[in-house]
């Protein structure tokens, strides 16, 4: 015969309520065997449950792009002058692969410099002028612009901007970029295409502007900063994704900032040099 052996554990007074029993045997738990018999009598006595199907999970609506419109505004452009030269991705890359592959172009071209300005008009056009002014004057310099914004800027926007731009001064052991995130710039071909040639990790999205201006920085190629009023047009159209594009820069920075480590002893030296 199997012998039972009964553990009992009572807490405070000795009563039914607060005494709780455990029954072993060498097949196992008496308690256990018991509810697996209970739950099959069940399983018996109940239907087959008949469940609806579950609705069909609802298609993300698209989100309303601008693509179209601006091949057929670019095209229309590149009709008109003749000394527009248009470079195609045959897939959408992001604005890092798409300005990459305008700098190799340019580079093939022999040009010296390339003007970036983003089109979703935020930007003061009218400063290209005084932009390659300071370009002709400074020819090895990267001419990048920094943010005035005007009455109608979004409080968070120019808060993020402040705590963007103090980890860009902490990256590069310098003050010289005012600002790392605008898409108003004038950039000497050369040294950028020295730094695609070396295989550098830049992001080919919205990292790209703080990537690309840091690397440049640590070539030790000087960053002249110039103002450009900002406005953000009523029924402008953007490309930001909050949570996404702000976790890629998050990346960027992270990534920045062991790249930062690396050079440490580099940057150090150069800070020292310029006192």
């Amino acid at each position: 015969m199997v012998s039972r052996r009964m553990l009992t554990l009572t807490f405070g007074r000795r009563s039914k309520r607060n005494t709780a029993t455990w029954r072993f045997s060498r097949k196992g738990s008496f308690a256990r065997a018991r509810l697996k018999r209970r739950n099959r009598r069940r399983k018996r006595k109940l239907p087959k449950r008949t469940t609806d199907k579950a609705p069909p999970p609802q298609k993300r609506k698209p989100r309303k792009r601008n693509d179209e419109v601006n091949k057929k505004f670019i095209s229309e452009v590149e009709q008109k002058y003749s000394k527009v030269v248009v470079v195609t991705r045959k897939k959408n890359g992001g604005k890092g692969k798409a300005m990459s592959d305008g700098v190799r172009k340019a580079y093939e071209m022999g040009l010296s410099h390339i003007l970036q300005i983003d089109s979703d008009g935020q930007h003061d056009a009218g400063r290209v002028g005084h932009f390659l002014e300071v370009s002709n004057k400074n020819p090895e310099a990267v001419i990048c612009g920094y943010p005035e914004y005007d009455e109608n800027a979004p409080a968070k926007r120019v808060n993020g901007r402040k705590i963007a731009n103090a980890w860009i001064h902490f990256v590069t052991l310098s003050k010289e970029i005012k600002d790392a995130m605008i898409g108003f710039r004038i950039y000497p071909v050369q040294p950028y295409y020295k730094l695609l040639k070396s295989h550098a990790i830049l992001d080919g999205r919205m990292g790209y502007d703080i990537d690309i201006l840091v690397h440049l920085s640590w070539a030790g190629i000087k960053i002249i900063s110039e103002s450009v009023k900002i406005s953000y047009p009523i029924a402008g159209v953007s490309n930001f994704i909050m949570v996404r594009d702000n976790i890629r820069i998050s990346c960027t920075y992270a990534r920045l900032v062991i790249g930062m480590i690396v050079r440490l002893p580099i940057l150090i030296f150069r800070k020292i040099g310029k006192k």
